[in-house]
């Protein structure tokens, strides 16, 4: 048990975390290693508790002894197989190093009676056998918690190879959704809910209802994480509910599992009220069972505070600071996860306007993940495609119409009643004049020069590293087509903003929100584009799907209620000018 009699497993650790190139390894071994000691003294003080209440006290009943032995047996297997993964020292393994120490499984369960009797993979004096298949389980879950996917996914591919219907169903039932959730975690959802599907509904066969209920929500949280299948989620958090109300009558970390997973399905069913009020449930629990600066309570708050963020609800600024603080205090200011806080952070000060403010986070975000992943890693891209966004809004609110003193242009246009160019307004300038005007200042603006620069960097790498129609990339086009628009250069803006539509369209369907966005970017750029009619058709359509879903004081319903009035307005120019011509 860590750290052995002579500390060899502490200081191999150290080594191997001191060597390692992630920058922010040895920092991370700091923290980690308090988490070991506290796992491995509870697990001492369950044992000793155990021999205690057996001989000394009598009040722990005999026949439970081999059930609490054979716990705190697999409870060492899975520390032992976490710690060989963690030797690693790769980069997926120092940034998981913490979450998953503290997320093992706690010791202080093996003296729980409830426990013991509601798990049946515990089983007494097993074989050779199934000892050896369970430790080959606790590589695949420790693989898994350190952050390499593919790795385990082959393992649990190969040993589900090898069970046979002789093996123990709970074990088999954990196979199962072992196997299942690593399909989840490398891209192949359908097959991930067939499996996950079968683990559940093998481990209720067998009277294993904490088996059923950790697959009906890997099942849950599958299917929620799919727009269009939280019809299908709800329906399979019926069965979670029952088991995990059955396995904790007194709400415990299974609930509050639960009720994340429910808060991700109302979400995607767009019932956001009570989606929040479940996610504060699932908050509150956690803080109650492990303290505020647990991993998991930390990750719980920031998914409620990105939700909130989304919705445009100031709470969520607050709440990201709450979680950038923390997770510097957990896991360090060089971590990747103090990264996705300060790009949330960045994300909730934009929705308000401070956009120089939100720029200045979005570089602090890529720069800390070109050092911590690498100037090519998925997460590093994400945040140069959000530097990108944030410098160019940075740029247009510096210009008048964006900083309340709007431009004094002309009524006239092209078909007005200034005639030919229009006449303008009192300081002479035509709108064709004064767009020309925001132009040449972005053009000359460094901040948008950087930001069109970062965006065909973005569009570049992410086509050649994840392929042309991954959702990331599209959101890098989208960015570069917002760029090509303000720099006056419509027709391009349109190839690729159009590309941007029909590809989230056919991908998520018309009802779907990034939908919606897509065709309300597309809208911006056929209004320039003169064709006001079509331009008015996909801003009212991206109203009627994002009006049920954001708040009515969200940047974006702001800039569709705004796109379609001035559409509405040249339409009904557009028509009174043609009524007029003979």
């Amino acid at each position: 048990m860590w750290p052995g009699p002579d500390d060899a497993s502490r200081e191999a650790l150290r080594a191997r975390f001191t060597a390692s190139p992630v920058p922010y390894a040895a920092a991370t071994f700091e923290r980690v290693a308090p988490w070991l000691d506290r796992y491995a003294d509870d697990w001492r003080a369950v044992r000793v508790e155990t021999c205690r209440g057996l001989t000394v006290e009598r009040r722990v009943r005999a026949e439970l002894r081999p059930r609490i032995d054979a716990c705190l047996e697999d409870r060492q297997g899975q520390l032992a197989a976490l710690l060989d993964a963690l030797d690693e020292g790769d980069a997926a393994s120092v940034a998981k190093a913490v979450p998953a120490v503290a997320s093992l499984p706690p010791p202080r369960d093996c003296g729980a009676r409830r426990y013991l009797n509601t798990h049946p993979e515990l089983v007494t004096a097993a074989p050779e056998r199934a000892r050896a298949l369970r430790s080959r389980l606790h590589e695949v879950l420790a693989g898994a918690a350190a952050g390499r996917y593919d790795d385990a996914l082959a393992r649990v591919e190969a040993l589900r190879g090898e069970l046979t219907d002789d093996d123990d169903a709970a074990l088999r039932a954990q196979v199962l959704r072992a196997h299942g959730n690593m399909l989840r975690r490398t891209g192949k959802p359908e097959a991930a809910q067939t499996l996950l599907g079968e683990a559940m509904v093998l481990a209720g066969a067998t009277g294993d209802d904490a088996g059923a209920a950790k697959a009906a929500l890997s099942l849950m949280f599958t299917l929620s994480d799919e727009s269009d299948r939280h019809a299908e989620a709800l329906l399979v958090g019926k069965t979670a509910e029952l088991l995990v109300r059955r396995l904790e009558p007194e709400p415990g970390p299974l609930t509050a599992e639960y009720l994340q997973t429910l808060a991700l399905a109302l979400t995607r069913k767009r019932d956001y009220e009570e989606a929040a009020t479940r996610s504060q449930e699932a908050i509150a629990l956690l803080e109650r069972e492990y303290g505020a600066l647990h991993p998991r309570t930390i990750d719980a708050v920031s998914t409620y505070a990105v939700q909130l963020i989304e919705r445009g609800d100031p709470e969520g600024e607050a709440l990201t600071r709450r979680v950038l603080e923390d997770r510097r205090e957990v896991l360090g200011a060089g971590h990747p996860k103090v990264t996705d806080a300060l790009n949330n952070l960045g994300a909730a000060l934009a929705n308000r306007g401070a956009f120089a403010e939100s720029a200045e986070l979005h570089r602090r975000c890529y720069e800390l993940r070109v050092v911590a992943l690498g100037p090519e890693h998925p997460r590093t891209l994400s945040a140069l495609g959000n530097l990108s966004d944030s410098l160019m809004h940075t740029a247009l609110a510096d210009l008048p119409e964006y900083n309340g003193e709007a431009l004094e242009v002309g009524e006239g246009g092209e078909g007005g009643e200034g005639g030919e160019g229009g006449e303008g307004g009192e300081n002479g300038e035509t709108l064709e004049a004064a767009e020309g005007r925001v132009v040449a200042a972005l053009r000359a603006d460094p901040r948008f020069v950087e930001a069109e620069s970062l965006a065909r960097r973005a569009v570049e790498l992410n086509t050649r590293l994840r392929g042309p129609q991954h959702p990331v990339t599209l959101r890098a086009k989208d960015s570069l087509a917002a760029a090509l628009r303000l720099s006056g250069r419509q027709e391009e803006a349109e190839a690729v903003m159009r590309e941007v539509f029909e590809l989230t369209r056919a991908r998520l369907g018309d009802d779907a929100v990034e939908t919606a966005l897509a065709g309300l970017g597309l809208a911006e750029i056929l209004g320039d584009l003169g064709r006001v009619t079509e331009a008015l058709e996909r801003a009212r359509a991206a109203q009627a799907v994002l009006s049920p879903v954001i708040e009515p004081d969200h940047p974006n319903m702001q800039l569709t209620r705004q796109l379609i009035e001035v559409l509405e307005l040249e339409l009904k120019q557009e028509q009174a000018g043609a009524a007029t011509r003979p």
